[in-house]
C-alpha cells in the first residue's frame, strides 16, 4: 500500500507542474504576531486570504510564462450542469412563488384599505347623524319661536312677524263701501221675532 502511494507521488512529480498546479506560499509571519493571530479568527481569515491571493498571482504568472491562457474567451460556450427541463421547472417554481407573494401583498393591502374605509365611513355617518340632529333641533326651535336670528338665517326663515300691508290683509274697496252703507251684519238669528221694541 505504501509503495503504491509512493509510486503515485513520484509519477505526479515526474509529470510536471502543469498536472498538479502545486503552489507553496511562505508569508513569514513574525512569532509575536502569530501569538495574537491564534486567538483572533478575523486575523486568521485575513492571513488565509493574503496567502491565497499571493498563490493565485504566482500561479497566473507561471501559467502565462508557459503560454497557457488564463482568461476565458468571449465566445466560450459552457454546457450547463442542469438540464433545460430542470431549469424550466425551477423557473416555474420561482414565478409561482413570486405570484403568491404578490397575491398575499394585494390581499393584505385590500384588508388595510377595507379597515380604513370602514373607519372613514363610520366617521362620515356619525357626522351626518350629528348634522341631522342639529338641524332637527334648530327646526324645533324655529317652530316654537325660540330660534336665534342666526339659526333662522341658516334656514332662510323670517322670525319677525309680518307687518300689515300685504295683499291678504288689505280690505277690498268695494267691501269697505258696502260695510259703511249696510253695516257689518250682526245678529241674524231670531231677527224677525216680535218683541216689545
Amino acid at each position: 500500500c505504501i509503495t503504491q502511494s509512493t509510486e503515485a507521488v513520484v509519477s505526479t512529480q515526474s509529470t510536471g507542474w502543469i498536472e498538479n498546479l502545486d503552489v507553496t506560499v511562505d508569508l513569514k509571519v513574525p512569532i509575536e504576531e502569530m501569538k495574537t493571530i491564534i486567538n483572533d479568527n478575523f486575523k486568521q481569515e485575513m492571513l488565509f486570504y493574503k496567502q491565497s491571493e499571493i498563490g493565485a498571482q504566482q500561479s497566473i504568472a507561471r501559467l502565462q510564462s508557459l503560454g497557457i491562457p488564463t482568461q476565458r474567451p468571449e465566445d466560450f460556450f459552457a454546457e450547463m450542469v442542469k438540464s433545460d427541463e430542470h431549469m424550466k421547472r425551477v423557473k416555474e417554481k420561482l414565478i409561482s412563488k413570486q405570484l403568491t407573494m404578490q397575491r398575499t401583498e394585494k390581499v393584505t393591502k385590500i384588508r388595510k384599505m377595507k379597515k380604513l374605509g370602514k373607519s372613514v365611513q363610520q366617521e362620515v355617518l356619525k357626522k351626518r347623524a350629528d348634522d341631522k340632529k342639529n338641524m332637527m333641533d334648530n327646526v324645533k326651535k324655529i317652530r316654537k319661536g325660540k330660534a336665534d336670528q342666526e339659526d333662522a338665517d341658516n334656514f332662510e326663515i323670517n322670525t319677525e312677524p309680518e307687518t300689515s300691508g300685504g295683499k291678504k290683509n288689505e280690505i277690498n274697496r268695494k267691501r269697505k263701501n258696502k260695510d259703511s252703507k249696510y253695516g257689518f251684519g250682526g245678529k241674524k238669528k231670531m231677527a224677525k221675532k216680535n218683541t216689545q221694541e
